[in-house]
């Protein structure tokens, strides 16, 4: 844990930034379990995977990258490698400066991601492996496009997300890593044109949202999805905290966020924000004395 990158800059952590990674790693494997294709049938590649999001999330990236590579030999032409490749290029550039190579290099797998997913759906329109790599490929450029202030081209990226997430809405009780998108979708559907009026105009473009179902449906993820629990976790503790202003709700999020990935200094950040927030500095100075005594 290194207590000099850690910041309680809104703009640093905000959802936008967030969202390189909201279908990141645990939504692209969303269902997969349900399907059948020959990477559900390959273990050795399964337990490659959680190995990556484990590290990922630990801001570990030499250890997730290493992992990945083994992928392709085998996934070198499916859409999971250059995925989660992208994936673990975001982490990595969140933990340094933002370096525009990487930036560029991240769109570029995405747009493989998207490419090769589309190309299998050609070939089966019903393919829910390829249909969820789609949407988070997506979903993926869109933000960047909106970090980017590229207005028009976020937007075309978000339709063509939206109408693959489309899919999952009424598949939840069937699927529950549905949850996690459905969730999503509900609650920043209504948000995120109230937040950001540059959007309110394409919000025609997307059915109604309904922030408060979202919320309860993002809690049943965090219970009931066998992927996306920990972006559940970190969506609520950020939409608690940032969006509702209601710190206290996002701390039991940060808790579990931190008791399982300790030396992910993104949580420690949610950590102090939320109880300064809180007006619980104590519980703040704590965590920084014990941040500086590790770095000594």
């Amino acid at each position: 844990m290194h207590f000099n990158k850690l910041s309680l800059s809104r703009h640093q952590f905000s959802v936008k930034q967030l969202s390189y990674l909201w279908l990141g790693l645990l939504l692209t494997m969303s269902c997969l379990l349900k399907a059948q294709s020959p990477l559900l049938e390959d273990n050795t590649a399964k337990a490659t995977i959680h190995q990556a999001s484990f590290h990922m999330y630990s801001m570990e990236s030499e250890q997730a990258m290493r992992l990945i590579e083994t992928l392709k030999p085998k996934y070198g032409q499916h859409p999971v490698y250059p995925f989660f490749k992208g994936v673990a290029l975001s982490w990595e550039n969140r933990a340094k400066e933002k370096d525009e190579d990487i930036l560029n290099e991240i769109v570029v797998l995405f747009e493989e991601t998207a490419r090769l997913s589309e190309e299998r759906l050609e070939k089966n329109p019903n393919d829910v492996e390829a249909i969820f790599f789609a949407l988070g490929a997506h979903s993926n450029l869109s933000q960047f496009y909106a970090d980017g202030q590229q207005t028009m081209k976020a937007v075309k990226e978000a339709k063509k997300a939206y109408n693959y997430m489309k899919t999952g809405f009424d598949l939840t009780a069937q699927f529950p890593e549905f949850y996690f998108s459905t969730g999503l979708y509900n609650y920043y559907r209504e948000k995120y044109p109230e937040i950001y009026p540059l959007y309110k105009p394409f919000a025609w473009f997307f059915s109604e949202g309904n922030a408060t179902k979202g919320l309860s449906q993002l809690e049943v993820a965090t219970r009931k999805s066998i992927f996306s629990q920990t972006e559940a976790n970190m969506y609520l503790a950020h939409i608690w905290l940032r969006y509702e202003d209601k710190p206290h709700k996002a701390l039991p999020f940060i808790d579990k966020l931190l008791n399982t990935y300790p030396d992910n200094y993104f949580y420690y950040q949610l950590y102090l924000e939320a109880h300064l927030s809180a007006k619980n500095p104590g519980k703040s100075m704590a965590l920084i004395e014990k941040l500086h005594g590790e770095e000594s």
